[in-house]
Order: C-alpha cells, then sequence, then structure tokens
C-alpha cells in the first residue's frame, strides 16, 4: 500500500543508458499529452524514468522504478504544514480507491521492461489519471481530502488488523487453558478498541461461554 501522506520531494536517481530503450519519456510525453492540453499543466521535469508535470501548487508525478520497473502516477499539490511549504501526493490506485475497488475497474501493477509495454502501459496510467483525478487536477481541495482520509482510513484498518490476530490468539489460548477473564478482556479489546474489526460468530459463542464460565464462579 502506498502513504498516506509523503512529505519531501521524489529523490533523484542515476539510471544506466540502457533505459534509453525503454523510450519511457517519450512515451508519457505522448501519453499526459492531456495535463499539457487539457488543464494547463507544463513539464517541468523528463527524464528516463521521471516525467513531472506542473501547474500552480499542483503537480503529476509519472515514474518507472529504478530497480522494479514497475510504473506509477503520483498526483499531488504543495500545502503549508508548520509553517513549511511541503509536497502531498498520492499515488493513482489511492485516488481510483476513493470510489471504486481497483481490481474491479482493470487497475493492476504495472511493470515493464520493453519500450512496447511501456508506452502501453504510459496509456492506461494516462486513462486512470484521466478518469479518475480529474477533481485533483483540477485543485479541489476537498478532493484531496477525501483521497487523504480514504488512505487514511485504510491504513488504520491494516494496523487494527495486524491488533486484532494477536488478540484473537490470546483470547483463544486463554479460552483453551480455561482463564475465562483473559478471553473476555482479549476479545473485548477487540469490540471496544478495534472499530474496523468484527468479531466472527464461533468468537462470539467463546465469548458467550468465558461469560458464562465466569458468572458460575461469581
Amino acid at each position: 500500500m502506498s502513504r498516506p501522506i509523503d512529505y519531501g520531494v521524489m529523490p533523484s536517481f542515476s539510471v544506466g543508458p540502457e533505459r534509453e530503450r525503454l523510450e519511457f519519456e517519450s512515451s508519457v510525453l505522448k501519453s499526459f499529452r492531456f495535463l499539457v492540453v487539457d488543464y494547463g499543466y507544463t513539464v517541468a521535469e523528463a527524464k528516463s524514468t521521471f516525467v513531472r508535470y506542473e501547474k500552480d501548487d499542483l503537480f503529476v508525478n509519472v515514474y518507472q522504478g529504478r530497480g522494479s520497473f514497475e510504473m506509477g502516477v503520483e498526483v499531488g499539490h504543495w500545502i503549508e504544514v508548520r509553517g513549511q511549504r511541503v509536497e502531498q501526493k498520492f499515488q493513482i490506485r489511492d485516488v481510483v480507491s476513493v470510489d471504486h475497488i481497483p481490481e474491479e475497474v482493470g487497475y493492476r501493477h504495472y511493470t515493464a521492461t520493453d519500450a512496447e509495454t511501456v508506452a502501453r502501459f504510459a496509456e492506461i496510467l494516462a486513462r486512470f489519471t484521466h478518469d479518475y483525478a480529474e477533481p485533483l487536477l483540477q485543485g479541489d481541495r476537498n478532493a484531496f481530502i477525501r483521497v487523504r482520509d480514504e488512505v487514511g482510513r485504510r491504513a488504520r484498518s491494516l494496523r487494527e488488523e495486524g491488533e486484532a490476530r494477536a488478540l484473537r490468539k490470546r483470547a483463544k489460548e486463554a479460552f483453551l487453558r480455561g482463564d475465562y477473564s483473559a478471553t473476555e478482556k482479549a476479545y473485548l479489546e477487540i469490540q471496544n478498541g478495534l472499530t474496523s474489526v468484527q468479531l466472527k460468530k464461533s468468537e462470539l459463542k467463546r465469548l458467550e461461554l468465558a461469560r458464562t464460565h465466569l458468572s458460575q464462579t461469581d
């Protein structure tokens, strides 16, 4: 998963001349020309693995990983944080995720090691950017907030799922050794503290049994 907020500027890596054969720069400039024609962006930087478009405090980065060869798009803007101007940028997958499940609309990972595939993937990524990022490309602050909140929600959900796994293991082990108080405590931590996680039917049954045992010992 991509980071919800990434402060700073993407580092510039030197790559060998063999990357020129992939024709990444020319493919991106062709496929993303709509940013210039339709939205008034200008090309601020163009290299064999990185092309950046800018307009006022908005920007779009199109890149290909130096080692992974995976292609991607970041849409962002400059914001002020503690008195300093910094970049806030989001992967196009995160933009799509606000209202859609990426896989259901055809989004995937785009790794390309030849010029033909680079050109094809550049067109696909440009289409996703055109179709799903229009409010961001126009500088809609509310649209950026929606993406930020969705990324934060998914990050929180993943974190809570990890915490829930540990609590579930603790609860089950406690139940098996007859420690019903510890069983109840672990399941209540899930119920009351992890808003994105729900107990399974088997866990609810185990919790009920634990409470029954506790009531019998009072």
